[in-house]
């Protein structure tokens, strides 16, 4: 029975040295390092074409509405923005997504020359505000919503004053005429 213990390391140093090509060392810390082993070169693959661009999901009115925005063309950008509210409804969800963003969008357009339109302004506010109410795109339109409102306060005050002025003016032309038409001697 004691024979089995030496044949199997008789027969472990056999392998290593199959393996290895080299008899089993006495002292296993005395080894030195097998030799680095090359791979042989891998070929070079040519460079990987750029993928292609992925099709803009956006519908086209929307697409050119905010095109035309960033170009700076208020009303291509009123015109784009209006037709793609007229098929909003017509749109899958993830497309409508868009809804908020465009009537900020449409009433800051409004409320802006050359494409003013205060009462447009106000119904796509009303709209914002009644189906998006929670949207970020609140604030905005309501800063721009308060600001047109108050600008139009302050045109009427100044139209008012204006009145007031040609009234004064007036006023004093005539009060001129008096002092300069020829009095009349006590008498």
């Amino acid at each position: 029975m004691r024979r089995w213990p030496a044949l199997a390391l008789g027969v472990l140093g056999c392998l290593t040295a199959c393996t290895t090509g080299r008899a089993p060392a006495a002292n296993p810390a005395a080894t030195p390092a097998p030799p680095p082993v090359s791979l042989p070169a891998t070929p070079t693959c040519p460079p990987c074409p750029p993928p292609a661009p992925l099709p803009d999901p956006r519908p086209a009115a929307l697409r050119t509405g905010d095109e035309a925005y960033e170009r700076g063309e208020p009303a291509a950008a009123a015109a784009a923005y209006d037709a793609f509210l007229t098929l909003a409804d017509t749109l899958p969800a993830s497309q409508q997504a868009d809804l908020p963003r465009v009537l900020a969008r449409l009433v800051v357009l409004c409320s802006l020359p050359p494409t003013r339109d205060p009462v447009a302004a106000q119904d796509y506010h009303r709209r914002l505000v009644k189906d998006f109410a929670k949207s970020p795109y609140r604030a905005e339109a309501d800063l721009v919503i308060r600001a047109g409102a108050e600008l139009e306060a302050q045109r009427k005050k100044g139209q008012d004053l204006e009145r007031e002025v040609a009234r004064l003016t007036q006023l004093v032309e005539k009060l001129k005429q008096i002092d300069l038409a020829p009095r009349k001697p006590p008498g």
